[in-house]
Order: C-alpha cells, then structure tokens, then sequence
C-alpha cells in the first residue's frame, strides 16, 4: 500500500510575472534584431507590428472549475503526520483514506508556474499537474468528511482566486508588450536608416545583385489564425487519419511516467498478470488524452492487442503488453505485434513488465535481441533509462514503423 508524503506542489514557483514580461521584452528585442536592414525598411512597420504583437500574445489558461472530479485511495500515515491526539494513541503507520481533487484546464502549463503580483497565502501552490489537469492530494487523517469538504472548497476558491489576479497580470502583460513592440522596432529601424546614410555619404554606388524596390510581406501567425475552409463543390476523397508526432511522443510520455510511478509501489501489483497491469496505463491513459479513444483487446488485422488508440473508427496507435519471460518470448512479442499491424498502422510500443529477473539483465538482452530479428531496420535512439525507439518493417511491405521498447521493473 502506498505511503503517505506531503507531495511538493507544481504552481506558481517558476518566478513572478514581471520575470515573464522581462522574458517577454527580451523576446521582442531577439525578434528584431534579429532582422536584416532591408527587411526593416522594407516591410510594412504596422503589419509587421501586429504580426509580432499576436505571435507573443499569452492566453491565460482556462481552469475547469466546473468539471472537478473525485478519487480515492488508502495509505498508510506515517505517525507523525497524524492529529496529535492520535499520535499519543497510536505507534507506527494507520490506514487513512487519501482524497484526490482532479481539475481540468485548457492551455498552457507552463504560464501556470509563474506566481501573480497580487496572491493568497492559501494552499493553491499545492496543485501538482497531471497531462491535461490539475491536482491536489486531501488526507483524511480522523475519518471527518465534513472537515474534507472544507479543505475541498478552501484549495477550490484559493485556485480560483491565484487564477484570476494571474489573468489580470497577463492582460496588463499583452498591453505592455504591444507598446514595446513599437519602440523597439522605431530604434531599430532609425538604426538600419543611420548606417544606409553612412553608406551614401561615402559617394560610391553600391553594387546590387537583386532589385532594390523590395517589399516584404510577413508571416502567418500559424498557431492562432485559423486556416480559412475551402470551398469546393467537387467532391473531394477524404484523407486517412495520421497519428502526429507530437501526440505519438506525448503517448509515449504519458506511459513512460505510468511505468515509473507504478515501479515506485510494485507491491500494489504484485500478484497481477499483464492483462490487470495493462488496465493500469488503460485507465490512465483514457484519462489523459481526451481527443482519442483508448480501449482494450480491440481488434486489428490478424488479431487483437493491448493497448489501442483510435480516432473515430481508425487506429493511430497500437501497443502490446507482455511480462518479460526470456528472449524467445520477447522474440514471439515482437512478432505477435508486427502481426497486429497493417500498413497503415506506423506507431506502436511493446511495453515490458519484469517481475522475476535482474532489471540490467533484461534490458541488455533486449538490446543484444532487436538487432537479430528479421524485421528490424535500425535503432533511432535512446529516449529514458529502459525506453528504446526503433524502426521495424512489415514483413509484407517495405512502410518502416515506429516501435518503442519500454522495460519497467515490478520485481518486489
């Protein structure tokens, strides 16, 4: 059973938002700087202007508090955390209920790190993340649900409030931010205008290898302006739904972290077989990735596998589980997923659980097995300590996949 420790927080302790808005204004003399006078002199200084302006806009995320959840679990207290009442009855661990408060948010992480001007002293900063929401752990230390409730709503109402003076800081932090632009483009720009002068004033005609009459248009601002939909009364053949790359190794990531916070209590799995584990990274996994379905023993080509991801009705990502059982059992693994796989099918893991033989051992043999199978093509890279990525092929074409091997280790 898993003990009982006060859980450091992930909220507002990267800095403040005045070190965002110097991080900020940095950024603006970066980006401009960085340009060539004849793109200074050229461009349209308001368009390029509000270009700049959108792309370093920050959106406060969005907390969700209205879609809170609930969970909960037994620990074991160590004394010390307890009441001291119950400390003078009591020795050693007792079972508590632990509660978990889960709240969703939309938007960037990372701005959530970064403490307001204005705070509380309550216990928001307590929030860990969790893939796409927030948490925060409640003891139940005397069996008092009332007293749970109150705690539940204090770190509710304290997080609603840290995340309101933050949305006021970054509201003022846009506006600053859209007055610099400006002045810092002006000091560039007289900059680029100072040394065409000097050059002029020499006397001597400049040899051009291109037309000087140029303009310069700028970029798109790709990651807030929505493409505008094309309208075609031909019939058009849909496109085949593709697993980005990104999300492949987000996926990846997710299970990566699953693996390592079950290795840290193997005892809670200790008498489990693969299909109980794999519910484990299941549950988590549904949880974590809203935008696709993740199911188990779902069928694919030849057979049925662990861990599917689907998008509608096609499959993006394919995963089978196996505890490990020596070589040629990992061998039949490999084959067993390969088998699952059509050529559509271009991202998979085979996820390793080993309960019985030395950790070092098994991932040596893994790597001294892969590079003998008939399919294998080439090994990518080393993303984690047990986390390997090859390039496999399908025994009936030549479409390379993508094959993450990841070892966990649940010896007691």
């Amino acid at each position: 059973m898993e003990r009982y420790t006060i859980k450091e927080g992930d909220l507002f302790k990267k800095g403040d938002t005045f070190d965002l808005e110097r991080l900020l204004k940095q950024e603006v003399i970066n980006r401009i700087q960085k340009l060539e006078d004849e793109k200074v002199l050229n461009v349209s200084e308001r368009d390029y202007i509000n270009y700049l302006s959108e792309e370093l806009r920050i959106d406060c995320p969005e907390v969700l508090f209205d879609n809170c959840t609930l969970a909960t679990r037994k620990v074991l207290v160590p004394n010390n955390y307890l009441p001291e009442y119950i400390r003078h009855s009591y020795q050693g661990e007792l079972e508590r209920t632990m509660y978990r408060l889960f709240i969703p948010f939309n938007g960037d992480k990372d701005i959530l790190r970064f403490c307001p001007s204005q705070f509380t002293l309550g216990g928001s900063g307590r929030f860990c993340f969790n893939y796409n929401g927030l948490y925060v752990d409640i003891l139940d230390s005397n069996g008092d649900g009332e007293n749970v409730a109150r705690e539940i709503q204090t770190y509710k109402d304290d997080l609603k409030k840290m995340v309101g003076f933050l949305k006021t800081d970054i509201e003022r932090i846009n506006k600053s931010i859209c007055l610099y632009i400006p002045q810092v483009f002006k000091a560039r720009k007289d900059k680029a205008l100072k040394e065409q002068k000097i050059i002029a004033d020499l006397g001597i005609p400049i040899k051009n290898e291109t037309n000087t009459n140029k303009t310069y248009s700028v970029p798109t601002v790709t990651r807030r302006v929505k493409e505008p939909a094309v309208i075609n009364s031909q019939k058009t053949i849909p496109l085949e739904p593709t697993m980005a790359e990104n999300i492949y190794q987000d996926i990846l990531n997710a299970i990566n972290i699953i693996g390592k916070n079950m290795e840290r209590i193997p005892k809670t799995i200790e008498n489990q077989d693969e299909e109980t584990i794999r519910g484990h990274f299941l549950n988590q996994l549904s949880t974590a990735f809203t935008s696709c379905s993740s199911t188990g023993e779902s069928f694919n080509s030849k057979g049925k596998t662990d861990i599917m991801v689907k998008h509608g009705n096609e499959i993006l990502f394919i995963a089978e589980c196996k505890l490990w059982k020596g070589a040629k059992k990992f061998h039949e693994a490999i084959d067993q997923l390969l088998n699952y796989l059509t050529w559509r099918d271009s991202k998979t893991a085979l996820l390793v659980f080993n309960k019985d033989t030395k950790i070092q051992t098994v991932i040596q043999s893994i790597q001294e097995l892969i590079p003998n199978h008939p399919n294998f093509v080439k090994m990518v890279k080393q993303s984690d300590t047990g986390w390997f990525d090859y390039s496999f092929h399908l025994t009936d074409s030549s479409e390379e996949i993508k094959l993450a091997v990841m070892v966990f280790d649940f010896k007691q």
